[in-house]
């Protein structure tokens, strides 16, 4: 079950480089954060694959070894959601406002987060706010990516760029 689990999660970090290359109609820098981000998903899923196919109970400095770099892979993700967050908020973040303030929080609950991690702290509710964040960050492009964000309207020669917010 945990291999079945693992290979969903590579399926969904194909939908979400999938999904990193659509926005760039909106930003190649936050299209390129985004792929980065689809990478770094990668990092928690090799590392429990790993310890999965060659866990073995006659070996458990091994496997102990395998399991002391699963926080680590947390980490690498959580530093490529920050990155994601700080390209759609320097990239994006100006028009509409909200996006900006939604990266920003992104933004500060990964640095807290990691942060705490760094110093051996208990990371307490930003463990799940960090997620649950970014996974509203990722909603709110989506919804913008539906209505059309960044519309444009061409009137005679040129080009205006409808305010969102």
């Amino acid at each position: 079950m945990v291999l079945v689990l693992q290979a969903a999660g590579v399926v969904a970090a194909a939908l979400l480089a999938a999904f990193a290359w659509r926005l760039r109609v909106l930003s190649h820098g936050v299209c390129l954060a985004g792929l980065v981000l689809a990478v770094t998903t990668l990092a928690p899923t090799s590392v429990t694959m790993l310890l999965a196919l060659t866990a073995d109970p006659g070996r458990l400095p091994r496997a102990d070894s395998y399991n002391q770099l699963e926080p680590r892979g947390d980490d690498l993700l959580f530093v490529g959601v920050t990155v994601f967050a700080v390209a759609v908020l320097i990239m994006l973040g100006r028009r509409p406002r909200w996006l900006g303030g939604l990266a920003a929080l992104v933004t500060v609950c990964c640095l807290l987060r990691l942060s705490l991690e760094a110093l051996g702290r208990d990371r307490g509710v930003l463990d799940a706010l960090a997620p649950l964040s970014f996974l509203a960050l990722v909603a709110a492009l989506s919804l913008l990516c539906f209505k059309g964000f960044p519309a444009e309207r061409t009137t005679g020669e040129e080009r205006t760029r409808v305010n969102w917010g």
